[in-house]
C-alpha cells in the first residue's frame, strides 16, 4: 500500500510543487457535475490504491514472485499513471491529459485481465477501480471541452 502512495517518489518527471518553467498557472471551468474535493480524497487512496495494493499482494501470493509479467502489467498502469500525474498537475495540458488519462485505462484493464488469468478475485477487484476511472475520464473529457486552448480561444 506505501508504494501505491509514493510512487511519484518513484518518478524521474517532474511532480506537483516543483518549480518547472513550462508549467502553465491556470485554473480550469469545470462540470457542474464535478464531485467535491473531499471525494477525490477518499476514492483514490481508499477505493483505488487500497484494491490495487490488495489484488497486487494476491498476485504475489499467487505467482509466489514480485517480479513476473502480471505484476509487470499493473507495473506499466502506474507507470503511465505517472506520466499523466505530470501532464495534468505539472503541465496542466487538458487534451494531452485526456489521451493519457484513457491510457491509465486501458493500462488499467489490461492488468485486471493479467490478474483474472491467475486469480479471478483479483481481476474483478481490480477491474472495479475501473469505474471510478470512467468517471475520472469523463469528468477530464468534459473539463477540457469546456475550456478553450488559451493560444488559439477555441
Amino acid at each position: 500500500y506505501a508504494f501505491n502512495l509514493s510512487t511519484p517518489s518513484f518518478s524521474i518527471l517532474p511532480q506537483k510543487g516543483e518549480n518547472i518553467s513550462f508549467r502553465e498557472d491556470r485554473e480550469f471551468n469545470r462540470p457542474s457535475w464535478t464531485p467535491p474535493g473531499y471525494v477525490f480524497a477518499i476514492m483514490w487512496p481508499l477505493f483505488v490504491f487500497g484494491t490495487r495494493a490488495t489484488t497486487a499482494a494476491m498476485m504475489v501470493r499467487a505467482t509466489g514472485s514480485y517480479a513476473n509479467s502480471t505484476v509487470m502489467a499493473l507495473m506499466l498502469h502506474l507507470g503511465i499513471a505517472n506520466l499523466w500525474n505530470t501532464i495534468n498537475n505539472v503541465e496542466k495540458r487538458l487534451g494531452l491529459s485526456v489521451i493519457a488519462l484513457y491510457g491509465i485505462w486501458l493500462s488499467k484493464a489490461y492488468a485486471a485481465w493479467r490478474f483474472f488469468l491467475v486469480d479471478p478475485l483479483a481481476g474483478k477487484a481490480l477491474a472495479l477501480t475501473l469505474s471510478w476511472l470512467t468517471a475520472a475520464a469523463a469528468l477530464e473529457t468534459r473539463t477540457w471541452q469546456i475550456n478553450p486552448d488559451p493560444a488559439t480561444g477555441q
